[in-house]
C-alpha cells in the first residue's frame, strides 16, 4: 500500500505497531518523523504541533517527508486545530499520517480534511473470550485451582482479566503502549510475574496459530525476564528489556 494523499488517517485498532504501519504502506523510516504521546501525561498537547509546524515549514526538501502522529486520537481539542492549520498549506512532498486506534475522538473537521484508511496488525486480532467458563478456562491455562478460585472469588477474576487485557496491550501494542503498561507491575515482584505469565500465555497461543519471528522473539525475552526477576534482579529493568 502506499500513501498518496497529504493527510491521511490510518484506523490501525488497538495493537498496532508504529513499526509495522511503516513497513505495511512503504514508508522509509530514515524518511520519517514520529510523534509520539508524552509519557507524563499521556496526551499531544499544542506546543508539540506549533513546534511540528515549524520543523515541516522551514524543512523543504526534494525528497518526501511522512510525519506519522503515533495514536493521535491523544491530541487534545487544541493540538487538533493547530493541526487543522499545519494541513492548509502543507509542503509539496510532506505527508501528514495520523494512526490511531479508532476515530472517536477525533474532531469532524479532521476527519473530512483526511483520507481515511483501515489497517489490521497480522496476528493481533487475538480476542480472549466472552463468556465467562471459557474466558476463565483461557486465563488458568490448565491450572484447576486457578479455575476454581476465579469462579469462587469475583475480585480474583477481575484481577486476572486486567493483568490479562495489560498483557494483551504488552504482547501487540506499540513501544508507547508497552512502556506505559508496564508502570503498573514495576513495584510488586509477585504481580511482575504473574503479568509476565498471562504474555506468556497469549504469545504462545499466538505462535501456535502463526509462526512468526515476534512472537517467538517475545517469548524468549519474557522468559529470560521471568527468570532473572525470579533470582531478584530489577523488575523494572527486566520488563523494559521485553519491550519491542
Amino acid at each position: 500500500m502506499k500513501i498518496n494523499s497529504q493527510s491521511t488517517i490510518i484506523n490501525a485498532g488497538k495493537y498496532f505497531k508504529i513499526e509495522s504501519i511503516l513497513s505495511a504502506f512503504d514508508i522509509p523510516k530514515n524518511s520519517s518523523l514520529i510523534i509520539e504521546p508524552s509519557e507524563d501525561k499521556n496526551n499531544i498537547n499544542v506546543e508539540v504541533i506549533r513546534d511540528l509546524k515549524m520543523q515541516t515549514r522551514t524543512k523543504r526538501t526534494k525528497n518526501s517527508l511522512y510525519v506519522l502522529i503515533s495514536n493521535a486520537s491523544k491530541m487534545t481539542i487544541q493540538a487538533q486545530n493547530a493541526f487543522l492549520k499545519l494541513l492548509e498549506e502543507p509542503n509539496e512532498n510532506t505527508f501528514f499520517i495520523l494512526v490511531v486506534e479508532n476515530l472517536d475522538n477525533l474532531l469532524e473537521t479532521t476527519l473530512s480534511r483526511c483520507q481515511i484508511l483501515n489497517y489490521k496488525e497480522k496476528g493481533g486480532d487475538i480476542d480472549i473470550p466472552d463468556d465467562i467458563k471459557n474466558k476463565v478456562l483461557f486465563m488458568a491455562n490448565g491450572n484447576n485451582r486457578l479455575v476454581e478460585k476465579m469462579i469462587a472469588d469475583n475480585k480474583f477474576f477481575d484481577k486476572e482479566n486486567k493483568i490479562f487485557e495489560d498483557a494483551k496491550k504488552f504482547v501487540f501494542g506499540d513501544k508507547f503502549n508497552q512502556t506505559c503498561i508496564i508502570t503498573d507491575y514495576v513495584k510488586d515482584r509477585e504481580l511482575a510475574l504473574e503479568f509476565i505469565s498471562a504474555s506468556l500465555i497469549l504469545a504462545r497461543f499466538m505462535l501456535n496459530k502463526t509462526i512468526e519471528q515476534k512472537f517467538i522473539d517475545k517469548i524468549e525475552k519474557l522468559i529470560k525476564a521471568e527468570d532473572s526477576i525470579s533470582k531478584n534482579c530489577n523488575t523494572r529493568m527486566q520488563l523494559l528489556k521485553c519491550i519491542d
